[in-house]
């Protein structure tokens, strides 16, 4: 798996993340609040924060690395778990996969947190 591939489905992951929290409400959560359930550390968690801002699925505020899911947000998770086997526009390189209600994003995500793939230089 590349390095891009690598970023895009450690951002999907936190974007599902964020969807599971936000969807139904109007509060914003803290993305390092969503370590264990995405698996990612603070680091790769503030750079997927940063991705999903800079790809406008997020809405941020004034204190860093907060997010609300946004409309497009939504639209991507919704539309990937539509068609799980078909790449996003806004995540080229990665699918998505619900197995066992495991969120599973491209082959990325082990759902016992299998950090191989982020270890690596």
């Amino acid at each position: 798996m590349t390095e891009s591939q690598k970023s895009q489905s450690k951002a999907m992951r936190l974007l599902k993340g964020i969807y599971d929290h936000t969807r139904d409400g109007s509060e914003p959560i803290l993305v390092t609040e969503l370590l264990s359930e995405t698996c990612l550390t603070a680091d790769e968690a503030k750079a997927g924060w940063r991705y999903l801002k800079d790809g406008g699925l997020i809405d941020t505020f004034s204190i860093p690395f907060r997010a609300r899911i946004n409309g497009a947000g939504i639209e991507v998770i919704e539309n990937a778990q539509r068609h799980p086997d078909q790449p996003s526009p806004s995540f080229p390189s990665v699918t998505y996969n619900i197995v066992n209600n495991t969120m599973n994003v491209g082959t990325a995500l082990n759902p016992l947190c299998n950090r191989r793939d982020q270890h690596q230089p």
